[in-house]
C-alpha cells in the first residue's frame, strides 16, 4: 500500500519515508501492458541496474498510474529523480516529480502526439527521448509497440541524465 490515511496531527498523506531505500535514489519505471509495449525493456533496465548501482529503480509493473488515486500518484513520485516509460498518459503523472528530475519517453519513430518534452520542460524537468534508437513493431500506428535498437546508447544517456539530475533536486511537495 502506498499511503495510509492521515490522522488529524499527522497532516501527511504518504506513509513512505522521502529516502525510502537509505541514500539510494528512487527512479520510477513505468510498464504498458496492452498497447505500446517496449519489447526489450527488462534488456534496458538490466543493463541500468547493473550501471547505476546506487539507484533504485522501481518497477511498476502490473500497476498502472491511472488507477492510482492522486494522492497515490504523488506519493510514488514526490521523491524520485526520474520516471522512465514509453509513450502514453502515465508519463502525464510528472508533475509530481521534483524539480529537476528526468523524464525518459522510449517513442517509436514518427510517432504522433509530442506533448510530453514541452510539459515536462514546463516542469522545470529535464527530458531525453529515445526516438532515435527505437523501431516501432507491427503496424497499429499510433499504439504500435517498440524495439530498442541501441540499448546501449540509451543507457548510456539516461545514465548521464539520471547522474546529473538525482544530484540537484528540489522538492516540489515537501508537506505530503
Amino acid at each position: 500500500q502506498l499511503l495510509t490515511t492521515p490522522s488529524a496531527s499527522e497532516g501527511k498523506l504518504c506513509s513512505q519515508p522521502t529516502k525510502p531505500d537509505g541514500d539510494r535514489k528512487k527512479v520510477v519505471v513505468l510498464h504498458r501492458s496492452k498497447s505500446r509495449q517496449i519489447r526489450n525493456f527488462d534488456v534496458l533496465l538490466k543493463t541500468l541496474r547493473l550501471e547505476i548501482n546506487d539507484m533504485k529503480f522501481e518497477e511498476m509493473q502490473g500497476v498502472v498510474l491511472d488507477d492510482l488515486s492522486v494522492d497515490e500518484s504523488a506519493c510514488l513520485l514526490k521523491d524520485a529523480c526520474g520516471i522512465i516509460g514509453g509513450h502514453g498518459g502515465q508519463l502525464t503523472n510528472m508533475i509530481f516529480l521534483p524539480i529537476g528530475s528526468a523524464v525518459v519517453e522510449i517513442i517509436a519513430p514518427g510517432q504522433v502526439g509530442r506533448v510530453y518534452g514541452p510539459l515536462a520542460r514546463r516542469l522545470g524537468l529535464e527530458y531525453l527521448s529515445t526516438e532515435p534508437h527505437t523501431r516501432k513493431i507491427g503496424s497499429k500506428n499510433h499504439n504500435a509497440d517498440v524495439n530498442i535498437t541501441n540499448v546501449t546508447e540509451v543507457s548510456d544517456a539516461v545514465k548521464k541524465m539520471l547522474r546529473l539530475t538525482c544530484a540537484n533536486l528540489t522538492m516540489r511537495w515537501d508537506g505530503l
